[in-house]
């Protein structure tokens, strides 16, 4: 069986303008099983902006590590974006969904 490590780079800017004031990153590591060991297993990811890297292995869970960086042009911004932001990871069957949650995105399961 395979599974899947994938990284998330996770970026939102609060104000328009390529020149930033505040920046806040954190790295989120988290292992998710799938329900049941059927062969068909199936993982969603709803990334905004950056990299996913995917990368097999023999195992039975999934291992996801994520960079959340949120830049801002001011600090009630970024505490907003905080507040705003997070990352959500549901299961529903035999799938794994990883998305970004926040108040300017819609994702339905």
């Amino acid at each position: 069986m395979k599974t899947i490590k994938m990284g998330i780079l996770l970026v939102a800017t609060l104000c328009c303008g390529s020149i930033s004031a505040q920046k806040f990153q954190e790295t989120f590591n988290k292992e998710v099983s799938f329900f049941n060991d059927t062969s068909e297993k199936l993982l969603v990811v709803k990334n905004i902006y950056g990299h996913i890297n995917v990368e097999s292995y023999d195992g039975k869970t999934v291992k996801i590590e994520i960079e959340k960086i949120i830049k801002a042009r001011s600090s009630e911004n970024l505490e907003l974006g905080k507040k705003e932001i997070s990352l959500e990871i549901k299961q529903k069957d035999n799938t794994i969904y990883a998305y970004m949650n926040s108040p300017y995105s819609h994702f339905d399961i």
